[in-house]
């Protein structure tokens, strides 16, 4: 019930920063229900209960733009980490990821990858993307999430990892799984094309896929074919995805990686601005940290990671593809256009040696006295291509 003065809550003496770009101003905050009834002088009223927030700031919750709790939601919903941030949505689906549609071509990879979900649930819940927006909206949570669908897994759903492109059927199913996503509440495509299988596909193909999104009011995300030396070519393809499907554009963790590319992101906010400038919507986000995170497996060469990574597992087995691999690092330097630089590859989760977890893969390679893209291929055997 409604203390005297009306409120449910009285928050006094808070600095208020309100989200429009105003300047900060203190007030009293009274909220009746889960609603902000007034902002200003309470001083005369009353409340069931009062926060008083004298030296702290009251600001409207935040939104996570790039996340990747899609599935692992349905592990922790109250989202302590994230709403102990003042964290209240969050969009998940990026990278070209998402727990749905599985098939019989991608189901084995989606249970690996999710493997926490299974051994809680003994298998993944869902198998459309309905099914799991369905699962997702009779989940008990503490947080909002937006929903993106991933342009990888609806091409592992359709094509599995294969190097090619899509025939005119296989396009069709894929458009089909996009137009049911949209309509079950995604709020647009994403991409991660640095990522199998979503390296394979050409402009084409993703122009048609962000095209049934744009119908839909939906938007165009993506991690961008190349971070590194070809950032400026990957900034144009996005664009020029966005402007002839006519999605609005949201390129992903903007950035320049590798030292020889420093200096990059300069041209690509220029370029990025000239669109925006002439009418077009183009955005960006960026995180503010100078370390990126994927799994290991990006790191190899996309000769190798053709087929999944039970493939590409299969591959690293044989000793003649190790040493292909050591040459194929030792004279390229680069993998899709990124420098490889060992020393700055650092190793975050192992499960089969957590004692080198925080070491780089120089340092690995040290220790086992091998070269690092070979202490890097027994990572990923031994952790079935799990590293990250």
């Amino acid at each position: 019930m409604p203390g005297v003065g009306g409120y449910d809550l009285i928050i006094r003496n808070a600095v208020v920063v309100d989200g429009t770009g105003a300047p900060p101003f203190r007030a009293d905050i009274g909220v009746v229900g889960d609603t902000i009834a007034r902002l200003g002088d309470l001083s005369g009223a009353s409340a069931e209960k009062v926060i008083d927030a004298r030296g702290l700031v009251v600001a409207p919750g935040f939104i996570d733009i790039h996340n990747h709790s899609d599935y692992t939601v349905f592990l922790r919903p109250t989202a302590d980490n994230y709403v102990a941030q003042g964290v209240t949505t969050i969009v998940v689906g990026n990278c070209g990821f998402t727990p749905a549609p599985i098939t019989d071509l991608n189901g084995d990879v989606m249970r690996e990858r999710m493997r926490e979900l299974v051994n809680r649930y003994g298998d993944i819940p869902w198998r459309s993307f309905s099914e799991y927006m369905d699962a997702l909206e009779g989940l008990e949570k503490s947080i909002n999430i937006v929903v993106l669908v991933g342009h990888g897994t609806i091409r592992s759903a359709v094509m599995g990892y294969e190097n090619r492109r899509p025939t005119p059927t296989e396009q069709r199913e894929m458009e089909a799984l996009v137009e049911e996503a949209m309509k079950a509440g995604a709020f647009g495509v994403s991409t991660g094309l640095i990522y199998n299988p979503g390296m394979y596909a050409d402009k084409e193909e993703i122009t048609a896929l962000a095209r049934i999104a744009a119908k839909h009011n939906g938007i165009y995300t993506s991690h961008i074919r190349n971070e590194g030396l070809r950032l400026v070519d990957a900034i144009l393809e996005a664009i020029e995805i966005g402007l002839a499907s006519g999605a609005p554009v949201e390129i992903s963790h903007l950035k320049a990686s590798g030292k020889p590319a420093w200096g990059l992101v300069d041209t690509a906010l220029k370029l990025i601005e000239y669109h925006v400038w002439r009418g077009h919507d183009v955005s960006a986000d960026a995180y503010p940290y100078t370390a990126s995170s994927t799994g290991l497996e990006a790191v190899m060469p996309r000769w190798l990671r053709e087929g999944g990574p039970q493939k590409m597992l299969e591959r690293l087995r044989n000793p003649e593809t190790i040493e292909k691999l050591v040459e194929h690092m030792d004279r390229e330097g680069v993998m899709e256009g990124r420098l490889i630089d060992w020393a700055n590859i650092v190793i975050a989760h192992s499960e089969t040696h957590p004692e080198l977890e925080g070491m780089t893969l120089e340092q690995v390679a040290e220790k086992w006295n091998t070269h690092p893209a070979k202490a890097a291929a027994r990572l990923l055997l031994e952790d079935n291509a799990t590293t990250t």
